[in-house]
């Protein structure tokens, strides 16, 4: 078996990235009026079961793009963009304080769990970042309130 120099080795990864990520492209994009849904919740980890469903946010049929961001060849960026803005009704958060939303879950259109996103305001490096709707302790929150929508604008992960 050969040895591969670093820099080939590294190449080489790169190259299986832009594959994956458009398998999970593939996996979201629906057919027809099926679309994909991504679940925020009340917990860092969605799967716990003491973890709430806040809102369940459809995707479009055509979930996203990739994009490849080639401007350092040392490092390129694949990041898969989720087509947006998308919204929802929040039903599951506490009826008289409202609830911050920690985490989530992308689920494909046959309702199989894709894959577990961070939550964090806009800037603070969660996978799904949100704009701030409240100030607590001098600090911004987001705090979702039943009968609110929950707008995403952006999200996106690379592979």
């Amino acid at each position: 078996m050969p040895t591969l120099s670093n820099d080939h080795a590294e190449e080489r990864l790169q190259a299986c990235r832009l594959p994956a990520m458009q398998a999970t492209l593939d996996r979201l994009t629906g057919a027809g009026e099926v679309v994909s849904t991504i679940v925020l919740y009340d917990n860092e980890t969605p799967a716990a079961p003491a973890a709430v469903a806040l809102v369940a946010i459809p995707l479009t049929a055509a979930v996203g793009t990739i994009n490849v961001d080639n401007t350092d060849p040392q490092n390129p960026t694949i990041t898969l963009v989720v087509t947006a803005p998308r919204e929802a009704l929040v039903t599951g958060a506490d009826p008289s304080t409202g609830t911050v939303p920690l985490g989530a879950t992308v689920f494909d259109p046959a309702g199989v769990r894709v894959m577990d996103l961070t939550v964090s305001l806009t800037g603070a490096g969660g996978e799904v970042q949100m704009e701030p709707n409240v100030e607590e302790g001098g600090l911004p929150v987001v705090r979702l309130f039943n009968g609110s929508l929950a707008r995403l604008t952006s999200i996106s992960f690379g592979g």
